[in-house]
């Protein structure tokens, strides 16, 4: 009985390892690995804001005719680079200024003031760099220059934007290499001294206006001679006397040349057209008759 029994429970325990090996195996045939699956990729960027570099430029040291605006152009040129493209770049402008004024004081078309600031807003782009197509150089020409631009340091500042900010503090900026402009004194003498019919012991007046054309404060000196009449006569010198306004003192003219009063210099003109009036008076003398001519001689200094 017992052998019986035991008989059976193997035959059992034969039955469920066959049971439980072919479903093992039915599981093991099911299960499939997938070689290629499909990910989406996702990454968000920036706006690149254009950079400006190698800023460089030109300068006209010298006024080229006094009291006539420089037929010479101004250049300014740099590189921009967008990482984006050049083609990005929607504009670049630049500012020629005086370090005397600052290139915050020349930051907008209206601040611009032709004896310390000029502005250009449509620099044109020259050539793309071969190969890059991220940067490119722009050209910036400031023309004419007024005769009475600032003497000493001048800067170009240059600036890009590809249009997603609104003003200067959005985009890069650069600043060029110091250039100099010369200092340079010139006048102008509005007309000839023209006193007008008189007799003796008349005294009379005329004007002559004194222009500033160059681009420093300057002081006058002036020297002039007899004048010679038909007569055979001369009025001299000391008959003619000049001042540089109605009220001041007067001073004889004589073969030497004499400053005006350094307290009428005439200024540096923020526009054109910054004078000052000389007063000329001459006494004729017993024995002048019919015309009578001499010369006056104006000199530009410095202002002392």
């Amino acid at each position: 009985m017992v052998n019986a029994f035991k008989t059976f429970l193997w035959v059992v325990i034969g039955f469920l390892a066959v049971v439980i090996f072919l479903q093992t195996t039915n599981l093991m045939t099911g299960f499939s690995v997938q070689q290629n699956r499909t990910s989406t990729t996702n990454v968000s960027t920036n706006n690149s804001e254009p950079a400006v570099f190698d800023v460089n430029f030109s300068m006209v040291a010298t006024p080229e005719n006094g009291c006539a605006n420089d037929t010479s152009t101004v250049w300014c040129w740099g590189t921009v680079n967008d990482l984006n493209g050049a083609v990005n770049v929607s504009s670049v402008n630049a500012t020629l200024w005086a370090n005397a004024l600052g290139e915050s004081g020349c930051d907008t078309a209206g601040e611009a003031n032709l004896s310390k600031c000029y502005v250009n807003a449509s620099c044109y782009v020259n050539a793309s760099f071969p190969g890059n197509a991220t940067a490119a150089t722009y050209n910036c020409s400031f023309k004419p220059l007024a005769y009475y631009a600032w003497n000493g340091a001048w800067n170009c500042t240059m600036w890009a934007t590809d249009g997603i900010g609104t003003g200067k503090g959005d985009s890069g900026t650069a600043t060029g290499t110091i250039r100099d402009r010369e200092a340079y004194y010139a006048i102008n003498v509005e007309t000839d001294i023209y006193w007008g019919a008189g007799k003796v012991g008349d005294k009379k007046q005329d004007t002559d206006i004194v222009e500033n054309c160059g681009n420093r404060p300057l002081d006058i000196q002036i020297n002039g001679t007899s004048m010679d009449c038909y007569s055979g006569t001369s009025i001299g010198v000391s008959n003619i006397s000049v001042s540089v306004s109605s009220a001041a003192a007067n001073f004889n003219l004589s073969g030497t040349l004499q400053t005006l009063q350094t307290n009428h210099s005439v200024a540096i003109p923020e526009v054109p057209g910054v004078n000052v009036t000389t007063y000329w008076n001459v006494t004729i003398p017993a024995g002048a008759i019919g015309q009578c001519t001499g010369n006056a001689t104006f000199v530009a200094i410095e202002d002392s």
